[in-house]
């Protein structure tokens, strides 16, 4: 008897055993037959991640703006200041001149007016952008220089 019960010792261990390749190999099956889905190629399920949106600063451009007013007296002169600002500057003796560092949006526009107050004086104005001259008016009583 003693040699009997030690047959069945090993039958559990044969059992699981047995159970155990038996799943494996149902799996490997169902697997080879597709049932599973398709096998993936991992180069296709990898979908790259879209580019960064590229962002462009730019720094305002800088450019040396200057005004010159001349005249035979005193003019009532208004302009474009640096910060885009208009300015009345009032009666200034002749001649003025000013200059500024300004974005070169502003430079773009810049404006300068000067009108003698009794209209009696020859006037000339000029606008210059990093020290070349663009534009020059004259008239007598009154001048203006940049965009109308």
């Amino acid at each position: 008897m003693a040699r009997h019960r030690r047959a069945r010792r090993w039958l559990p261990a044969a059992v699981l055993g047995t159970i155990g390749l038996t799943v494996i190999m149902a799996t490997a099956a169902v697997a080879a037959a597709g049932l599973f889905g398709p096998a993936s190629d991992p180069s296709s399920t990898i979908t790259p991640l879209p580019a960064p949106p590229v962002v462009t600063t730019t720094v305002a451009e800088v450019a040396i703006l200057s005004y010159r007013v001349t005249g035979s007296t005193a003019l009532d002169i208004a302009h474009i200041e640096a910060d885009g600002s208009f300015r009345d500057l009032g009666i200034v003796k002749t001649p003025y001149t000013w200059s500024a560092s300004a974005p070169t949006a502003v430079a773009e526009r810049a404006k300068v007016i000067a009108v003698c107050p009794d209209a009696t004086a020859w006037v000339t104005c000029s606008i210059a952008v990093n020290g070349t001259e663009i534009v020059r008016s004259a008239g007598d009583g009154r001048a203006v220089c940049g965009p109308r």
